[in-house]
């Protein structure tokens, strides 16, 4: 399920362009269908088909509400929900009488969805945040959030005994910045993200500001990643710290991509310099997952050589810090 809730977002066929390039990201290459399907047994069992997709822009808390739980009757057993959010954040005030004896109570934050007009029952009403997934979470759920309010989902933790996990960009803390965390910088707040987990070279070049790339350039670093990730992917099977929901949704091809870009997308997050910098200055946190990724793998020498050999390849190593690593 792609949600696109942007007050601002460029367009593809009328499609959110986040919501686009997480469309392609879930969506099997032509040429392996073509080497693969033939030989699949007649039987269909192993046959690699395309998962179902709701595309939704801008909807109402309710019609994603009403969405969520048609596709919690209709899941197959064993099947599990890719639910991705790209959303402004949003934070209101608390209403009078909340805080109790207490004192005053925080103000609600989240991702905004579509509000019917700025009054405040409605923005309130638009306001989705983790508690909003609970009822949800009977169904083995991979949530991904792109919103400068995607850390509030790290408040999501499962009743119930099926694997829940939750990628989330980078996001504000305490005391940062609304309009240092949006302006200029994109590849460092609001769908850099969704950008790695649809073509993580096409962001590195993008971040690094590359421009133009030879075929024979194009194709070594094709082969780096495809080498990396195999690398990255053992790492995490193999690293006792690995969260058990994370190796739960590895079992599938799409997630486990995910995952894997993910890392690499953290990775490049805490190394580039410019875009660290910018996270330090504005006091945004890098992007993170909920249970966390063990630090050993994220750190490891497999992930940060994998940057370095890209970065180089690339011929922008200077803008990276120096290569360091930890043993998992």
């Amino acid at each position: 399920m792609l949600v696109g809730s942007r007050a601002r977002q460029t367009k593809v066929s009328e499609m959110p362009l986040d919501v686009f390039r997480m469309v392609h990201a879930t969506e099997w290459d032509a040429t392996v269908l073509k080497q693969q399907q033939p030989q699949v047994p007649q039987d269909g069992a192993a046959r690699l088909t395309n998962p179902h997709k709701y595309l939704l822009y801008g909807p109402t808390a309710a019609q994603l509400a009403l969405v969520l739980a048609t596709t919690l009757v209709e899941q197959p057993a064993g099947a599990a929900l890719l639910l991705y959010l790209s959303a402004d954040g949003i934070s209101l005030p608390a209403a009078p009488g909340e805080g109790g004896a207490g004192g005053a109570a925080p103000p609600r934050r989240g991702v905004a969805l579509a509000a019917q007009s700025q009054d405040p029952l409605d923005l309130d009403r638009c306001c989705w945040c983790a508690a909003d997934l609970y009822p949800y979470c009977r169904m083995p759920l991979f949530l991904v959030v792109d919103s400068a309010a995607a850390h509030v989902f790290r408040e999501l933790l499962s009743p119930f005994e099926v694997p829940v996990f939750c990628l989330m960009s980078s996001t504000q803390l305490d005391g940062a910045s609304s309009q240092a965390a949006s302006q200029g910088m994109e590849l460092a707040a609001g769908g850099a993200m969704t950008l790695f987990l649809h073509d993580p070279l096409g962001a590195l070049c993008a971040l690094a500001g590359v421009k133009e790339l030879s075929y024979a350039d194009f194709v070594k670093c094709e082969q780096l990643l495809v080498e990396g990730c195999r690398e990255i992917s053992s790492a995490l099977c193999c690293c006792d710290d690995t969260p058990a929901a994370a190796l739960a949704f590895m079992q599938d091809a799409f997630l486990r991509t995910l995952l894997l870009r993910f890392v690499l997308c953290s990775r490049v997050f805490a190394l580039h310099k410019t875009t660290k910098d910018f996270h330090t200055r504005h006091r945004l946190a890098l992007p993170s997952s909920e249970p966390p990724l063990p630090a050993a793998v994220l750190t490891h020498a497999t992930t940060t050589n994998l940057v370095s050999q890209l970065a180089t390849a690339l011929g922008v190593a200077s803008q990276f810090l120096a290569p360091t690593s930890e043993a998992p």
